[in-house]
């Protein structure tokens, strides 16, 4: 369909390869859109095995894609020169399946994976060529992260065999292609299988004299035994590749993801080169056939029956609310320890708060001073509530009384509650846990966190011992997300033990280990080391997980009650123009995953970041309303910051490991610069207005600011204490910061005189975050916990700041975390990133949900 060219790039100094739809192709309708279609599909695909594409246009009558250069052999090119060794196999099926998975993700099905649409490349396998990619949801896509879905009448009018010729290449179709019946991303599973068992065996799996041979044999026929074409290959990985090869879709492995996970516990048990006979060790088997087991499991769930039909009942929420638990702003609901109550949140359009229902009343009751609460969790005795609001990890006891601070904890991803009166928590979205007594006191850290193999530890849970808990290790970059793992820690020890990879959270039931996997909630058996036994059992199904917090929305208790969410509704947040007094202005570009404001110098630009698992710099034209990528990472790239004159921005990578701080120019030419690196987290804040210094903050181990000199001289602490401090701000004069700090125990906003910080001044008194000046530095604004917008009026021109007044101006529907908002020089207008009304409908109770797996 497309001709390919190498070309250079001589903006951003770089070589691209343009591909062009032909002249007598591109007068056919029909082509033009499917070449849009492949421009819409890479586009919508951040992974570092898929093509990257860079730009996309037309010149005259020739349509172009401009697409990353990848310089190697196509696996084509590789085969024809026999089989690969087995490791090297195996590890390049397990990064195509982890592309797959990503399109799959977005609801983008490939449908023509074959070993010419990959390329190799010193960095790995790279998936090419989405021209007749299809947007097609399966169970475990909720919606497209991002707005680029394909035109449904177009697959009408232009269907796979139009004309009579299949488009696609016939020994790599699945069966349900090749009969015109609806197909999903499970063709591409069964294209990964055809693919792997060629680079395994050297072989097609399905060949023939003509075209009609080749499709009796996918129809009709299996491929020979993978060890009838080379001994040396483990039996399991055979049974593997045939699971993929099933002719019903509802046999087949599931998932691109699956199909993943599988793969990389039989790479586990390889070494480079190795060969492995049929003495495999029964460890790695055991495993294998647990995932082979599960995958069957997921195809043929919906015909099962338990023995016993448990109760289930569906809770709605309170009346003019919904449920909240979207990304990283709420939290799942939670049952009590003895099965009694449950605390969820909800709210409506504005923060959520704690709601708590007792299973013997139909009414909920809020709970007093919880607003804007995240991820509850239960004491033992089941009369008190653990959660995290305003920056700080909180209880409150259920029988009444206010809420009582325990720690300061700026960005917590969850907490568990021991028999020995011990608080495990997650204070930050990144680094190790803590622990700290239920009563407070001084937190201490319980684990550490390997830089070379995780970010974070969170969610933890306890065993019911009290001195065990489970927890999730995840990267925050994308390449590196098939690190994520439950492992199993002690607050006696330093030592881990990893249990299994995961995709969310996981609780310790009794005898049996509860967990999600492709939206399936299993039971398996655990013993008391950690060593899990026999099959996983389904329990619930389309049970919610979110991938950017590997959080999955369910709860069980010691008495066989279980809670989930169902899938979730559209989320995402909208940016949206309000006035002083909250009147809504109007709307700026689509609803999806956007984080962290900032207008230009000028107002007519902002720059924020996009994305879920990965994000990257955009910048909005608020004249035109477009919007163009800045950055294009596999990671993180976040939180942007303007230079003084808008020519340049800064902003943090975890591209490199821990956040660095990196500078581009803002029209996207000259390509991006580390500024500073080391092994410590940083993040940037603020710019000063002559352009002579950063400001940002440095974690290693309370997160305090430091100063970055841009004439090439070191970084040197600016404000250091115990707590954290963050988010600092330049005067408009570059006299003065204003800052949040937690030094009184919660988030408030302080100033400080700039370039020597000499005294500090409180502004605000009941908690403050996310602070913004006037353009002429006479008033500054902040949000407090519920998300009260505050101005206050400011004298700066002594040598102390005057507090002179404050006032509340409206009350803002944003999202919890990052920088939220921005507002105008002259102070009149707010653009704040709204959250959606949104929420999970409905609560799922099972009543004795464990006679289910028994």
């Amino acid at each position: 369909m497309g001709e390919v060219y190498r070309a250079r790039d001589t903006r951003l100094d770089r070589t691209v390869a343009i591909k062009i739809l032909p002249r007598e192709l591109s007068i056919d309708p029909g082509f033009r859109k499917r070449f849009e279609r492949e421009a819409r599909a890479l586009s919508a695909l951040t992974h570092p095995n898929i093509c990257t594409i860079h730009d996309v246009g037309r010149e005259g009558d020739t349509e172009f894609l401009v697409m990353e250069y990848i310089e190697g052999p196509t696996l084509a090119d590789r085969l024809s020169a026999g089989p690969l060794p087995l490791d090297q196999a195996v590890r390049y099926g397990i990064e195509i399946a982890s592309a797959l998975e990503a399109a799959h993700r977005e609801g983008i099905v490939h449908r023509d994976l074959k070993p010419g649409n990959v390329m190799l490349t010193p960095g790995g396998a790279k998936l090419l060529d989405f021209g007749l990619a299809k947007w097609a949801p399966t169970p475990q896509i909720v919606r497209p992260r991002v707005d680029r879905t394909f035109d449904a009448t177009f697959e009408e009018k232009h269907p796979v065999t139009a004309d009579g010729t299949l488009l696609g290449t016939i020994h790599y179709m699945a069966p349900e292609q090749l009969q015109g019946k609806p197909s999903d991303s499970r063709a591409d599973v069964f294209a990964f299988g055809a693919l792997l068992y060629e680079m395994i065996a050297g072989h097609r799996a399905f060949d023939g004299e003509s075209t009609a041979s080749v499709i009796a044999a996918i129809l009709e026929r299996d491929p020979p035994s993978l060890r009838e074409r080379r001994s040396i290959a483990p039996p399991l990985l055979d049974r593997i590749i045939r699971q993929c090869l099933e002719k019903d879709p509802d046999r087949r492995i599931q998932s691109a993801h699956d199909a993943a996970v599988a793969l990389e516990w039989i790479h586990e048990s390889l070494t480079p080169g190795s060969v492995i006979e049929s003495r495999t060790s029964r460890w790695p088997i055991a495993l294998a056939v647990v995932f082979l087991l599960t995958s069957i499991a997921l195809g043929v769930i919906a015909l099962r029956k338990p023995a016993v039909k448990p109760m289930r009942v569906a809770i709605p929420p309170p009346p003019d609310t919904t449920f909240r638990f979207v990304g990283d702003g709420a939290g799942p609901a939670a049952i009590s320890p003895d099965g009694t109550h449950v605390v969820f949140l909800a709210g409506a359009a504005r923060q959520p708060s704690l709601w708590l229902r007792s299973l013997n009343d139909a009414r909920a009751k809020e709970i007093a001073g919880t607003e804007g609460a995240t991820f509850p969790f239960w004491s033992p005795d089941s009369r008190s509530i653990a959660f995290f609001a305003a920056e700080t990890l909180k209880r409150v006891e259920i029988g009444g009384g206010p809420p009582l601070d325990l720690a300061s904890a700026p960005n917590g991803r969850g907490g568990a509650w021991s028999s020995s009166g011990v608080i495990v928590f997650a204070p930050q979205y990144d680094g190790g846990l803590s622990a700290i007594p239920a009563t407070g006191g001084r937190a201490r850290p319980v684990t550490s966190v390997d830089r070379k193999q995780h970010t974070t530890h969170r969610w933890p849970a306890f065993v019911d011992d009290g001195k065990r808990f489970l927890f999730v290790a995840a990267h925050h970059d994308q390449a590196q997300q098939a690190a994520t793992s439950l492992f199993l820690g002690d607050l006696d020890s330093k030592e881990t033990k990893k249990i299994m990879p995961v995709e969310a959270q996981a609780e310790w039931a009794g005898d049996r280990l509860l967990f999600v996997r492709a939206g399936t909630l299993f039971a398996q058996r655990i013993d008391r080391d950690g060593t899990l036994r026999d099959l996983p059992r389904p329990v619930a199904e389309n049970v919610f997980s979110d991938p950017t917090t590997w959080r999955a929305a369910f709860s069980t208790s010691k008495t066989g009650v279980l809670v989930h969410h169902s899938r979730a509704a559209a989320v995402g947040t909208q940016l949206a123009w309000f006035d002083r007094a909250g009147t809504l202005l109007g709307r700026v570009g689509d609803r999806g995953p956007i984080d962290n404001v900032r207008l230009s110098p000028d107002g007519r630009q902002v720059a924020v970041d996009i994305g879920v698992i990965n994000s990257n710099i955009w910048i909005l034209d608020l004249d035109s309303g477009l919007r163009r990528r800045l950055t294009y990472t596999a990671g993180l790239d976040m939180i942007p910051v303007w230079s003084p004159d808008g020519a340049r921005i800064v902003f943090a990578s975890a591209r490199g490991g821990p956040f660095d701080i990196y500078i581009t120019n803002a029209d996207g030419s000259g390509g991006e610069r580390r500024l500073i690196t080391s092994p410590v987290r940083k993040v940037a804040s603020d710019w000063s207005r002559d352009g002579t210094h950063l400001v940002f903050n440095h974690r290693e181990p309370s997160s305090d600011l430091w100063l970055l000199p841009l004439d090439g001289g070191a970084a040197r602490p600016f404000v250091e204490t115990a707590a954290d401090e963050y988010s600092a701000q330049f005067s408009p004069d570059g006299r003065w910061i204003a800052y949040n700090s937690h030094e009184t125990g919660r988030g408030e906003i302080f100033l400080t005189a700039f370039p020597e910080s000499r005294a500090k001044w409180q502004v605000s008194t009941t908690g403050g975050r996310v602070v913004r000046w006037r353009g002429d530095g006479r008033e500054l604004f902040y949000l407090t916990p519920d998300n009260r917008v505050i101005a206050v009026e400011v004298r700066l021109d002594g040598s102390a700041p005057e507090i002179i007044r404050s006032q509340t101006l409206f009350v803002a529907n944003v999202k919890g975390d990052g920088l939220s908002y921005d507002v105008t020089r002259d102070g009149k207008r707010f653009l704040m990133n709204t959250a959606g009304d949104e929420g999970l409908m409905p609560l799922n109770v099972t009543l004795n949900w464990p006679a289910i797996v028994k």
